[in-house]
């Protein structure tokens, strides 16, 4: 697996340390007689930079920003390994120049290479520099994106790129698009493992996989949380109208509280179905609101529904008493189109259905026809029965819906997971089950 020298997470060591010395006219802790300013950088690391800083006047602060956000600049062209620049030698002119000719390096390069090294072996190896290839891929796509911003499938490469590329590579990473089927499997002819930065798997052919001896990982509960709140957030935004409210402002330029009366989820009744990490985080949530929550999930002891303050229901017991529905449970043979007309049927006609799962689960056209009726109060959801479509990776597929003319019907793209926090978390999970497997130090 090709490496690079250096990635921009040592660099973000260098700017700490560059902020701690250059501010040294102004206060590592706030006294009395100081101010506290703030300044945010865009331009260096790819990344946002935020420095907060205590000093005497605005106009000291100014001059440390300028010097700071100099050296920074610096640095940023030093260490960069994807562009080059005008008289600096830097990662990038070492990277392209191994093996094929010599470079006179600089001694800030080999002395961040110094601290690198230590920090891989007091980490244990979590930091590690050579993992630049990782984020050379995500640099190469989000740039190529940026580049084409009026293109449908800049995104992702399309099935037939894939099937390019596919062979040879060791390791791929993914979350849920594009679908691993066979025929790409079939063209890894070097692929090893498949690390899936989401919970659900119903988008890789396992069985081919294993057949071939493809480890395949998941990252399991570690989006609990980012999902739970998202789910909390589409209650809120269901139940009190704010993405209606908002666009009559901002669109209509109209200003009318009376045509947006809400309720509130205080004493309302919280079905979950799934009562697995996400769906007790998202009842533990909805508890704060003063909810009471119901919950269905047959692979679970009894005691978990008590520790978790839910009530043990069957799914029809639930459908009927809930006020708001959640779903949490994975797409397979006893799930897809769970929630059809004779499901709906069964529901408060003021209910309102949330699903952070998977499309399949709710069968749209009877959700379409149940929400033109006034059956259902409202329909939530984080994805789409055919949202890969989006991206133009399923074959002969559009990305459409009916219930897209449905006002009581909010919808974002599957970004359930799409924290900073949780892809963290999930990123450093996956690297480490992925270095596991190929018993990488």
């Amino acid at each position: 697996m090709k490496t690079t020298l250096f990635n921009r997470l040592t660099a973000g060591l260098l700017a700490a340390a560059l902020c701690l010395s250059v501010l040294a006219g102004c206060a590592a802790k706030p006294q009395k007689e100081l101010t506290r300013y703030s300044t945010i950088f865009y331009d260096v690391f790819d990344t946002v930079t935020q420095v907060i800083a205590y000093c005497e006047s605005e106009e000291e602060f100014t001059k440390q920003m300028e010097a700071l956000h100099a050296d920074l600049i610096s640095y940023n062209q030093l260490y960069d390994i994807y562009n080059d620049y005008d008289g600096v030698v830097n990662v990038k002119t070492i990277n392209d120049n191994a093996g094929k000719a010599p470079v006179q390096v600089d001694d800030r390069i080999l002395s961040m290479l110094e601290l690198a090294q230590k920090m891989y072996d007091t980490t244990n190896g979590k930091l590690n520099v050579a993992m630049g290839s990782v984020l050379n891929i995500w640099h190469n796509y989000r740039e190529a994106a940026e580049s084409h911003q009026n293109e449908a499938d800049n995104t992702l490469p399309t099935q037939e790129e894939l099937l390019k590329l596919i062979p040879d590579y060791d390791v791929l990473i993914m979350r849920v698009d594009p679908a691993i089927n066979k025929e790409i499997l079939d063209a890894a002819k070097n692929l090893k493992v498949i690390g899936v930065c989401s919970v659900g798997l119903n988008h890789i052919d396992l069985d081919t996989a294993k057949e071939k001896g493809i480890q395949v990982f998941n990252a399991p509960g570690l989006n609990g949380n980012a999902v739970a709140e998202l789910t909390l957030c589409k209650m809120l935004e269901m139940s009190r109208h704010t993405i209606p409210a908002c666009h009559d402002v901002k669109v209509n330029k109209t200003w009318d509280k009376y045509k947006f009366v809400g309720r509130e989820l205080r004493g309302k009744t919280l079905g979950v179905l799934g009562f697995g990490r996400i769906g007790q985080r998202v009842g533990e949530l909805a508890r704060v609101f003063k909810m009471d929550v119901v919950a269905y999930d047959p692979y679970l002891p009894a005691h978990v529904f008590e520790e978790q303050h839910a009530k043990s229901m069957s799914i029809e017991e639930v459908l009927k008493v809930s006020d708001y529905v959640t779903i949490h449970m994975p797409l397979n043979d006893e799930t897809r189109n769970l929630f059809n007309a004779k499901s709906i049927a069964e529901m408060k006609d003021d209910a309102i259905v949330l699903n952070m799962a998977r499309g399949g689960i709710v069968n749209e056209k009877d959700m379409y026809e149940a929400l033109k009726a006034g059956k259902i109060g409202g329909y939530a959801s984080d994805v789409m029965e055919n949202e890969l479509a989006a991206g133009g990776l399923t074959e002969g597929a559009g990305f459409d819906s009916p219930l897209f003319e449905c006002d009581n019907f909010i919808v974002t793209p599957h970004l359930g997971a799409q924290t900073v926090d949780a892809s963290r978390d999930i990123g450093a999970h996956i690297i480490g089950k992925v270095k596991e497997a190929l018993d990488l130090k």
